[in-house]
């Protein structure tokens, strides 16, 4: 990477439904936060290993567990100040799920949020100035969050994909190829947030891989991989 990049590690820990009972007793949270301290110890040893990282997402996956244990996480958080000093730290929470209710945000140097709320309407089809309405209308909310913590705001994960509507339910690859409403609905982020003062940018979730029994071509045909799309002209001259 160049020297001005970013180098941030999201390592997208999963509590599937099977891992629930981690939610559910005193025991199971301390085991997991004591077992998830240990491998992010791991994560971020790798990372410096292979040539450093400035910034750790904590909550990638974890969204709803943010949402619990304020005394854990802090717990984790003040562990890896103390043994990473010059590591950023970030947490992430769903956009959709309540993340007014986190309680550490005042703990990390900025606020994630995991961006899956619908820019488009279920038909889809709207022009570029009618998206751009839609995500103007998400910003003073946000704007006072952010302004009340006084943190500025990640959008840990941000996915269109290139369907038809791809701004309603944001994230879904099941619909007919369109390339023009994903590309529409990225622009319409960059145009209306990229300069915001609030923001501090985005990860643009890519999904690349086959899912099973699947070829790469067929699967990124309608995902948010951005290759040979129109999407790929927006990201070029942003």
């Amino acid at each position: 990477s160049a020297p001005t990049d970013t180098v941030t590690l999201s390592n997208n820990a999963t509590v599937t439904a099977g891992g629930n009972a981690i939610v559910s007793n005193d025991t199971a949270v301390a085991t997991f936060f004591t077992a998830y301290t240990a491998w992010l110890d791991h994560l971020v040893a790798v990372c410096y290993a292979a040539g450093g990282i400035d910034m750790l997402d904590i909550s990638p996956g974890l969204s709803y567990m943010t949402l619990m244990y304020d005394t854990q996480w802090r717990t984790l958080i003040a562990h890896l100040r103390a043994a990473y000093p010059n590591l950023q730290l970030i947490g992430t929470a769903m956009a959709a799920e309540g993340y007014g209710t986190v309680r550490f945000w005042d703990a990390l140097d900025y606020i994630g949020l995991a961006w899956y709320q619908n820019v488009q309407s279920s038909g889809g089809g709207e022009g570029l100035d009618a998206i751009k309405a839609l995500w103007a209308a998400y910003l003073p909310g946000l704007r006072s969050f952010a302004n009340a913590w006084n943190k500025r705001v990640i959008l840990t994960e941000l996915s269109y994909s290139s369907i038809k509507k791809a701004g309603y339910q944001p994230g879904g690859t099941s619909g007919t190829q369109n390339g023009d409403d994903q590309a529409a609905s990225y622009l319409a982020y960059l145009e209306t947030m990229w300069n915001d003062p609030i923001s501090a940018g985005y990860h643009w979730m890519s999904y690349s891989q086959p899912q099973t029994g699947t070829t790469r071509s067929t699967y990124e045909a309608t995902t948010s991989a951005y290759d040979g799309k129109k999407m790929q002209e927006v990201m070029h001259q942003w």
